[in-house]
């Protein structure tokens, strides 16, 4: 009797409560070795736009060069560039320009978690 009452119960609330908010699609990209990573939000951390738009921004301009070099992205090479020119050039912005320009093998951007 008691487990005809669970059934029920069951049926008739349902399994599982709905889902409280839609959560958006996760898609993936196809990067140049072949493997599949999360596709870039428009805020996500692994964009470079993102990090770009904080170069000018005293308080997180270290912290977007930073960034930017461990994403490995080159298209921060002009937006590193302006900052350098403004900055009266710091060696620390042309070490991450360099290593930005510097080619990369798939191998040694795995090794490096560049994409």
């Amino acid at each position: 009797m008691r487990h005809l009452l669970a059934f029920i119960l069951v049926v008739a609330c349902g399994s599982s409560p709905p889902p409280t908010t839609a959560s958006p699609p996760t898609t993936t990209t196809t990067t140049t070795a072949g493997s599949s990573a999360p596709a870039a939000r428009p805020d996500s951390p692994y964009d470079a736009k993102v990090w770009i738009a904080k170069l000018d921004d005293p308080r997180e301009s270290e912290r977007a060069v930073v960034e930017l070099e461990q994403l490995g992205d080159p298209s921060a090479i002009p937006a590193l560039g302006k900052v350098w020119m403004n900055e009266g050039r710091p060696a620390r912005l042309i070490q991450v320009i360099i290593s930005l320009a510097r080619p990369l093998t798939p191998e040694e951007a795995k090794a490096n978690f560049v994409v």
